[in-house]
């Protein structure tokens, strides 16, 4: 969107189309309160309950209903990933 800001900014300067100047700032400004919207503000809030010491999963499913398989099911011939899966098992 700000390249096609850019680019109705410059059409719009050299008076070849005349678009209306809010329409271009709207296009060149709005990606970036967009993205802290949409990207980071759902982290900030499952951040701060985390650090108010609530739990924001509760009432999530978890994925995974079957048990963990062991390293050598995961592994199965490559012996560098079954050492790898092990030391990182143990931990």
């Amino acid at each position: 969107m700000p390249f096609v800001g850019m680019a109705l900014l410059t059409i719009s300067r050299t008076d070849l189309v005349n678009l209306p100047m809010w329409v271009v700032w709207l296009l060149l400004l709005l990606p970036g309160p967009m993205y802290v919207h949409l990207s980071w503000a759902p982290r900030w809030r499952l951040l701060c309950m985390l650090e108010d010491g609530r739990d924001p999963f509760i009432g999530i499913e978890s994925k995974h209903s079957e048990p963990n398989e062991d390293a050598a099911t995961l592994a199965g011939d490559d012996d560098e990933l079954r050492s790898v899966v092990e030391e990182y098992a143990e931990e």
